[in-house]
């Protein structure tokens, strides 16, 4: 998280620890009210998560690599799932280079979702998850021993 963290503040041209932080099991490197992109393993967020439940605090969640199954990843998107019923605002960003794309939009897709504060959203409307694809290209890995 830190590496990745790093990289993100130094493209952007902010000190890490301020616009962009991270936070991992013993460390908070972020800065309340300042921070605008925080990277968090899946614990963390978990436990993020259990003292706000709705993640007040955020507009978007993104859960990258979500094909390697943890269980703290199972439990995230579950929850996340959860939220999505009382929060229309917050959107999710579910990426991976193997994820089965349909399935997971399948089970985010919901039809009785609350729309606070939008009289003008027809009640009835179904939230369709969109489905992105970037493709990309392989590469050849050549393998070379050294002898000695």
């Amino acid at each position: 998280m830190q590496a990745v963290a790093s990289k993100v503040a130094e493209e952007m041209g902010v000190k890490l620890g301020e616009q962009v932080g991270y936070t991992i099991s013993f460390e908070d490197a972020t800065n309340p009210g300042t921070t605008m992109i925080k990277f968090l393993t899946d614990g963390a967020l978990l436990r993020e998560m259990m003292d706000d439940p709705l993640m007040t605090k955020y507009s978007v969640v993104m859960v990258d690599e979500a094909r390697e199954r943890s269980i703290s990843t199972d439990i995230v998107l579950g929850l996340l799932k959860k939220i999505q019923r009382r929060r229309s605002d917050l959107r999710f960003i579910i990426s991976s280079a193997t994820i089965e794309a349909k399935s997971m939009s399948d089970f985010f897709q919901s039809s009785n979702r609350r729309y606070r504060g939008s009289e003008s959203v027809d009640p009835g409307l179904k939230m369709e998850p969109a489905i992105l694809s970037v493709e990309g290209r392989g590469f050849n890995v050549q393998i070379h021993y050294q002898t000695m």
